[in-house]
């Protein structure tokens, strides 16, 4: 997500009201927050996704009996 800074200016809103406001719906220890001159700037932090990717991987993996997976897994190799 890009915040534009002079639209906060406009507002009111500074850095740290907006980050305190966002921390009662978020918990922004799973963000990366870049500010540069112009725009503030929250992304997902990589290890947050790749945690939940393992997780949802792991859940589809359970999903199918072992044989069904891995001809699954080897038909995608030959590709």
């Amino acid at each position: 997500m890009e915040i534009d800074k002079k639209r906060l200016d406009k507002l009111g809103i500074t850095y740290g009201r907006l980050t305190n406001e966002l921390n009662k719906d978020f918990d922004l220890s799973l963000y990366n927050i870049n500010e540069t001159q112009h725009e503030i700037i929250i992304g997902i932090k990589e290890s947050v996704v790749l945690e939940q990717l393992q997780e949802f991987m792991q859940f589809q993996y359970s999903m199918y009996p072992q044989e069904q997976w891995d001809t699954i897994v080897l038909n995608q190799l030959r590709k």
